[in-house]
């Protein structure tokens, strides 16, 4: 039976995960169908990204420090794997139940182990939280202690991102895929480092892509998606032209430079690193579209 990985982008679900803070949910919903049909006949493993949300709970750490102790990074990664992995396991049962496919769904709050000594501690370059005015940085570096980055969007904080290394519950997320949909590594996983015999938790926030590539590589997969909000990778992407449809790894790391950093290149990345360590085809898309997707009608292919 073919395992599936499929990436979810955290930018994709910001306007979805509001929508489901208020019990609404319809852009979910239709992801979730979509998802819950991909399941038929395969075993399915979904991640998701958290950059929006974890930076939403970040800041309210800082504005309520003075009545209520923060909590560290890592702790807010957990706090948001389990709240969209438990609203998008609610959707995703809907969908299953539609569709009268006999299996489950479960979220596995993830554990990745990073190196201390990684150098994405030292340079901090994943942006997390909402991009912000002038105004709006001034108010938030009363409260934050964190470096930003600026662009024309606008200003937005920027922390830790240590690469994987491994993912410690990757037995029990591929045995629970056997008969459940299983959601797994929400945010890039809750990032550890190895302390002795046991592990202590590290103020970072993995790359999602990269934990994603991992993984499928970890359960075996030879096929991977990661879905986004837009349609192809475009090498033009503001004017939206001169779309990839198929693409060679070869090729692809002689053009990588001129993507954006921090936006498609590390899925772009994720994506070669997942080929050359075993995987077929890997796939970027539209998070609406998954089904044309994997019939190959849709979305940007990387073969080896």
């Amino acid at each position: 039976m073919e395992t599936l990985v499929i990436g979810i982008g955290g930018n994709a679900i910001s306007r979805p995960y509001s929508e489901w803070v208020l019990s609404r949910g319809a852009g979910m919903e239709r992801v979730a169908m979509g998802i819950a049909e991909a399941s038929k006949g395969r075993r399915l493993i979904v991640t998701h990204g958290n950059g929006p949300q974890v930076g939403e709970e970040l800041e309210r750490n800082e504005r309520a420090s003075s009545q209520i102790p923060e909590l560290p990074l890592y702790q807010l990664n957990a706090e948001t794997q389990a709240v969209i992995g438990t609203l998008l396991e609610k959707w995703l049962l809907k969908g299953l139940e539609r569709l009268r496919i006999n299996k489950g769904a479960c979220t596995m709050l993830t554990h990745v182990a990073v190196s201390g000594n990684d150098s994405g501690f030292s340079h901090p370059t994943k942006p997390i939280g909402p991009f912000m005015s002038a105004k709006e940085l001034a108010a938030e570096r009363k409260f934050g202690k964190f470096n930003y980055i600026h662009n024309k969007r606008g200003y937005r904080k920027v922390v830790a991102s240590p690469r994987p290394v491994s993912i410690l519950e990757y037995r029990e997320i591929f045995e629970l895929s056997k008969h459940n949909i299983v959601i797994a590594c929400g945010g890039g996983g809750i990032p550890v480092i190895r302390d002795g015999r046991s592990y202590r938790g590290a103020d970072a926030v993995i790359d999602k892509d990269r934990t994603t590539s991992l993984l499928a590589g970890q359960v075996g997969a030879k096929r991977m998606v990661l879905l986004t909000d837009t349609d192809y990778v475009y090498m033009d992407y503001e004017s939206k032209t001169n779309a990839l449809r198929s693409v060679r790894t070869r090729k692809l790391k002689r053009i990588l430079s001129r993507f954006e950093d921090g936006s498609i290149r590390p899925k772009l990345e994720a994506c070669i690193d997942f080929i050359e360590n075993g995987g077929r085809e890997a796939y970027i898309g539209n998070i609406f579209h998954l089904k044309d997707i994997l019939a190959g009608r849709s979305g940007t292919k990387i073969m080896g």
